[in-house]
This record gives C-alpha cells, structure tokens and sequence, in this order.
C-alpha cells in the first residue's frame, strides 16, 4: 500500500473509533460511516495511482495507460535459451536493429563534432579528491572541476568506469600528488545534477554510447536476471510498458547527458497527463555536442580509447583494462549488496525484432539514435584529424590487449568467483567494486611493451 494512502486512512479509521465511543455507534451512523469509509478509500485509491504515474527524477515524467499496450501485438511465448532465435528462419530475415530515416534538421551531420586535443601546455585536470570519494555522497556531489565521466545505463560504463579510475590513478602517480587519485566522478548521474557550471579548462568530460536498441535488450536481460525472471516476450511486453517512458529508457542519451535541467509542459486532464519538451531537441543536442570532450562508442572501443589517449595526450598504459566477463553466462557484483547476480546471455527473438520496427518503438529510441550517429560521426572525425600516427598506435593497443587478456585476466581476482562466490572489497584487486581491477598487472604489460610515452 502507497504510505500516503496508509496514513490517510489510519487518521479516518482512528477518528471513527473515537466518535464511537464518544456517542455510540447506531446501525444508521454505521451504514454512513462504511459509505464515507469507502468513498475516502477510492478517492485515496486515485490520487495513489495519480502519483505513480509522476515520476521525478530530475524530470517530470508520464507513465502511459495501459492501452499502449496494444503497440506490443507479437505473441507472448518462452524464448530461446541458447544465443540463438527460437524461430531462426524468420527471424533471420528481420533487420536488427533497424532505425526510421532521420529528417534533414536531425541528421549527424549537423552535430557532429572533431573532438579537441587538450592543450600541450596544461597539465591533465587532476585535483584532491572528495574525503570519501567513492561513496555516492561524493559521487553524486556537484563538481567544476577534475575527471569526470558520465556513466549510462548498459553501455560497457563498467569496462569505461575501470579505465577512468585507472586514468585518475596514473595521473596522480605522474604528477607526483600527495594523494593516490584525482579527484574524479563516475557514477550513473545526470549532466544537469553534476555538471551545470564546469569550468572547462579544470575538467575533462565524457561518456560512452551504445547502439540504443541493443542497450536496451541489455538492460531487458539484467533486470531478468537481477529479478530471477525467465527472459519470455511475455515479460518483455511487461518491462516496455514499464519502462516506456523512464529516463532509463526513452530518450536517455539526451536526459542524461544535457548540463542543463529540461523543461516540460503539461497537458491533458487530471489523471492523464502528458508532458512534452519546452526545450527545442535538436538545440539540446547541439549543446550537448558542444559542451564533451570526448564521447566513446561501445561497439569501438579500441578505437575510443586510442583517440581519447591521443586526444588528452596521455600514454596508452594508462587505457587498459581487464574485466571479468559481462556479456553473460558468468557472476557479476550486485551493486548495492554483498552478493553476486548471475547474468544471462541475451539474445534477440522475431517477436522483438518485429516490435522494434513499430513506430512506437521507434519514438522512443528516436533522439538516441541521432545521438550515437552524431557520436560515430564525431569519432570519425577525430580519427581523420590526429592522421596516420592513430593507426599504429590502434596496433600497438590491440596487441596490449590480447597480451592483458592471456596474462592478467586469470591473475586479477574479481569480486565474484567463477562459482558465484561474493568476496569482501579488501580481498580484490579493483578500485571500485568491479571496476578498475588488475593494476599492477597492467603496469606490467605497458612497460613491457614500452607504452608510457
């Protein structure tokens, strides 16, 4: 029961039985007092369901009737539990993921950028750290300055948020700081709630994208394991009409990522409302563009990384990673408890595919997708501007890499075993939970293969 609602109806009850036993109760003052009893129930009842379907999070939000539930008309029925379709032959023949035209005002073109160099002369932003840095009062604390990175949903952010605190780790250690690490920020947060002023010349920001509707079958498959909910389209319709119209879901790049709070306007009647933008989109993302120094893409990770090394003209060491397996069939930390979730590997069915083309879907994935296009673009464009020299550098990383994963993967011990097993932080070799793991095995191999300069 909604606790506004349970405290409503202890006051009235709590009142009734004082008139009670203040004048008596006849069988007419008890016949009106059940009607008032269950008119004050409905009336609680409505407002109850009014304020569910309010969601502020940093925004105002409308959750849907259940009627748009109709949008989702494939058939519920137990999915596949391989990595493949439970109806191959067809489903083959559906494009994934597949994406409407953009109009020409929403084009990449229009916002994509060459992301800068960080100035030769200036050193790298690395400042004292929060007292208490990794805890989520400091996290989620307003900052100007240090390295920040801005962590989406499903989007590899724990393979990114490992190479940011190694990143703020190296940093530190070469600028000779009376502390371990730079300042930093690097939880799932919003640019409105943590950078709304920055000062641009005392931070480094930046974020990773993913292919929206792949993030969100990610996101659909994390929240079935973390649930112990078989992964069905009965249970996706589910979690769509759930999810619909959250800022985990529609339009997350654009909410997460805006330094400035947006605005909405309400329309609708009472019980029904629904809230539009008062911000122009296609200026929202123009700022957006403008105000990152760098925006990485999941699906080329390699190459993010390179460009961001040479970018902020820091040596390849400090861009490696290893992590314990997340892209399914192995344990992972449950972020705010002691113990490990085991994650399933997802998979796509026909009935998703087909429901990915609806234009319902499409709405909601629509403003993510100019997004990861305009961040593709951007990136290839950085590319082109720091010439050749990228390419050897892309084969020095990638030869790294293949050295971290034979060497440090099985070195590194990770918060959860290959059995589910939870160990205590002291007991692992990451700087956060499961993030940032490894280090000294890393340092092992850019030395060997001479990548600090």
């Amino acid at each position: 029961m909604h606790p506004k609602r349970r405290a409503v109806e202890s006051r009235f009850f709590f009142e009734l039985h004082v008139f009670d036993r203040t004048i008596g109760a006849s069988t007419g003052i008890k016949i009106i007092r059940a009607c008032v009893a269950l008119l004050l129930f409905v009336l609680v009842f409505q407002s109850t369901r009014l304020w569910r379907n309010i969601n502020i999070n940093g925004h105002i939000l409308y959750t849907p009737r259940r009627e748009t539930v109709a949008i989702l008309s494939f058939q519920s029925k137990p999915v596949a539990t391989s990595n493949t379709d439970t109806d191959s032959n067809t489903a083959s023949d559906i494009p994934y993921p597949f994406y409407n035209e953009t109009s020409k005002d929403e084009h990449p073109e229009k916002f994509a950028r060459a992301f800068e160099l960080w100035p030769s002369n200036v050193s790298l932003p690395c400042y004292e750290p929060d007292r208490n840095w990794k805890s989520s009062s400091s996290q989620y604390r307003k900052t100007k300055n240090g390295l920040i990175f801005l962590s989406p949903f499903k989007t590899g952010s724990t393979t990114a948020t490992g190479v940011h605190l190694r990143l703020a780790r190296n940093i530190a250690l070469r600028q000779r700081a009376k502390f371990d690490v730079c300042k930093n920020r690097f939880r799932h947060s919003t640019g409105a709630d943590l950078v709304p002023n920055r000062s641009r010349d005392q931070s480094f920001l930046w974020t990773i994208v993913r292919d929206p509707t792949t993030r969100a079958v990610s996101s659909f498959f994390y929240d079935m394991a973390k649930e112990k909910k078989d992964p069905t389209d009965a249970q996706f319709k589910k979690w769509i009409r759930y999810r619909a119209t959250s800022n985990r879901l529609k339009d997350h790049y654009l909410r997460r990522f805006a330094t400035s709070p947006l605005r909405y306007r309400r329309s609708g009647e009472k019980g029904g409302y629904t809230y539009t933008r008062k911000d122009n989109d296609i200026e929202i993302v123009k700022t957006i563009f403008a105000d990152y120094d760098f925006m990485a893409i999941t699906e080329r990770m390699d190459e993010s990384l390179v460009a961001m090394s040479m970018l902020m003209g820091a040596p390849l060491g400090d861009f490696l990673y290893v992590i314990d397996n997340k892209s399914g069939g192995q344990f992972s930390r449950h972020t705010s408890r002691d113990k490990c979730n085991y994650l399933l590997r997802s998979f796509v069915t026909s009935g998703m595919k087909e429901f990915f083309r609806s234009a319902f879907w499409q709405d909601i994935v629509h403003w993510d997708h100019v997004i990861y296009q305009a961040a593709n673009r951007s990136l290839d464009m950085t590319i082109e501007r720091l010439g050749p020299e990228f390419k050897s550098k892309l084969a020095q990383y990638r030869t790294a890499k293949e050295m971290t994963l034979l060497r440090c993967a099985p070195r590194t011990v990770f918060p959860c075993s290959e059995g589910g097993e939870f160990r205590p932080d002291n007991e692992t070799d990451c700087m956060y939970l499961d993030t940032g793991c490894g280090n000294e095995c890393l340092d092992e191999v850019a030395t060997e293969l001479d990548l600090w300069e």
